[in-house]
């Protein structure tokens, strides 16, 4: 993640993904309308005005919202603002937080939404695709006119539900990023053994994506 933190790559990387409203459920309570999602997630862990936020909301997503992630974005050319519902998401977390569980998910405006990005982004040097549908990932990629390097995040629901597509779209990143009960799900092995995963996912689960 450092790429994107560094700042003489301030024009340089882009931040895509899913903007959500959430609703966590935990050991602490129940907390909803959260603002949640990997790209806004994504966009405030680095330096104000260094990453330029490509997604959508809905017309529900509060002006606080909009204004925190708007003021931390190199410019708002690519974040689109749709009629109708944002991304909504909600999870029940595991007491020790390691694993959690989809109770529901509402794709909002994201379901019929396609990335629309400006001329500096398509030029980035850096792209982080964040966890999002593997379909509008590979959308974002294929506008892209620059080679540049590419981060991939995912989710469980993504590999239960949008296999075929994650796997294809993974041939083509520089760097993925992947959690141990993600790691189990992808790549079906019991996760005893975490030297076997990572060779599931570059040697012989490799050569599986090949055939």
């Amino acid at each position: 993640m450092k790429i994107f933190m560094t700042s003489n790559h301030s024009h340089k990387a882009i931040v895509f993904g899913s903007i959500s409203i959430d609703k966590i459920v935990n050991k602490h309570g129940s907390f909803p309308n959260v603002l949640g999602g990997s790209a806004a997630y994504a966009l405030l862990a680095n330096k104000q005005k260094t990453c330029e936020l490509v997604g959508v909301v809905g017309n529900d997503f509060t002006d606080n919202h909009f204004d925190l992630l708007s003021n931390h974005s190199i410019s708002t050319k690519s974040l689109t603002r749709a009629n109708g519902n944002t991304f909504c998401w909600g999870g029940k977390y595991e007491d020790d937080f390691s694993s959690r569980q989809t109770l529901y998910v509402d794709p909002g405006v994201s379901e019929t939404y396609v990335p629309n990005l400006s001329h500096e982004s398509k030029n980035s040097s850096y792209l982080m695709l964040g966890n999002t549908a593997p379909h509008l990932q590979i959308q974002l990629l294929n506008q892209m006119e620059s080679k540049p390097y590419i981060m991939l995040d995912t989710f469980k629901l993504y590999i239960d539900i949008a296999n075929k597509e994650l796997k294809d779209l993974i041939k083509k990143v520089d760097l993925f990023c992947i959690n141990f009960n993600e790691a189990i799900a992808l790549t079906e092995q019991d996760g005893s053994n975490v030297s076997r995963n990572g060779q599931c996912y570059f040697g012989s689960w490799a050569e599986k994506f090949n055939n």
